[in-house]
């Protein structure tokens, strides 16, 4: 896959950041880096029918 789907939820559950990054690890860590210092868990679901996060 050429682009990873990011979503970020904070301890609400309220949605943070929903976006994409190119697959590669220095893309993705630059796309969480603001999110570092409250980062607890990071999860990662493949496959085209894995659940998508939508921001209401």
């Amino acid at each position: 896959m050429d682009e990873t789907a990011l979503c970020v939820v904070d301890d609400h559950g309220v949605v943070q950041l929903v976006t994409t990054a190119v697959t590669d690890p220095d893309a993705l860590f630059a796309v969480l880096k603001p999110f570092l210092p409250s980062l607890r868990r990071v999860g990662h679901e493949a496959g085209s029918l894995s659940p998508v996060c939508i921001r209401n």
